[in-house]
């Protein structure tokens, strides 16, 4: 093959990627951004985020806790499980969110904490098992648009 046919088929390669990642985010944004009423569900479920070494959530976090504050205190559900893992900064992110929560008025009564969500499937693993061992069947997960779309995913693999 000469260098010309090697150089138009990477250029083919790479404009075809281009347009899949394109295509890709763009519907990660579409189903993340449109609206998703939260219906009521048995347990509401925050994913962790970064939380900075004095143990101060994150903006990212903190707009997640906000809106799980808010749901909870609307009745949309009862419990809320609070998953996360150890970050970059040493501390670990459900004992920030525990803190939290509970200065927003939210009862230690109603936090399950897993200290192992280290990720999203971990978090949907954790989840899944709690609801089975206690006999519940529904969640609503708490988090950024860009996130749904992967938590939709590990929530229904785990089950």
């Amino acid at each position: 093959m000469s260098r010309h046919i090697i150089r138009v088929w990477c250029r083919r390669l790479f404009v075809t990627l281009a347009v899949l990642f394109v295509i890709a985010g763009g519907a990660v944004a579409i189903f993340g951004l449109m609206p998703h009423p939260p219906e009521k569900g048995d347990v509401g479920v925050v994913i962790g985020s970064k939380v900075y070494s004095s143990g101060l959530p994150s903006d990212r976090l903190l707009a997640r806790l906000d809106k799980a504050v808010e749901l909870y205190h609307a009745g949309k559900f009862s419990l809320i499980i609070i998953s996360g893992g150890v970050g970059d900064y040493g501390y670990n992110e459900a004992y920030a969110m525990a803190d939290y929560l509970v200065q927003h008025k939210v009862p230690k009564s109603a936090l399950v904490v897993d200290l192992g969500g280290s990720n999203t499937w971990s978090a949907a693993r954790f989840a899944a098992d709690y609801l089975k061992k206690h006999n519940l069947h529904s969640v609503v997960v708490v988090s950024q648009y860009f996130h749904l779309p992967r938590c939709l995913l590990a929530f229904r693999l785990a089950g």
